[in-house]
């Protein structure tokens, strides 16, 4: 599922009274709130980074920290590529 239609999807539950007449929400609505749940998915996975090099940091095990920043680069990846 898209953000889009994550989105559309969040609004036609959540805040059925803003729908237009024939029961879809309006194209800015949905493009409003698709950015905001890319932002929000991206702020979270720049969190989850932030701790996983906070491990690899604190790792008593070379093993570990270098398994730990392995997953801290692909999950910035991620959140780069939004």
């Amino acid at each position: 599922m898209t953000p889009q239609e994550r989105a559309a999807a969040l609004l036609r539950q959540e805040f059925p009274e803003i729908l237009r007449d024939d029961g879809e929400p309006w194209v800015g609505d949905v493009l409003l709130i698709a950015g905001l749940i890319q932002q929000t998915r991206r702020a979270a996975l720049l969190e989850c980074v932030q701790q996983l090099r906070e491990g690899a940091r604190l790792a008593q095990s070379r093993e570990v920290a270098n398994a730990l920043s392995g997953h801290a680069y692909t999950i910035d990846r991620l959140a780069q590529e939004g």
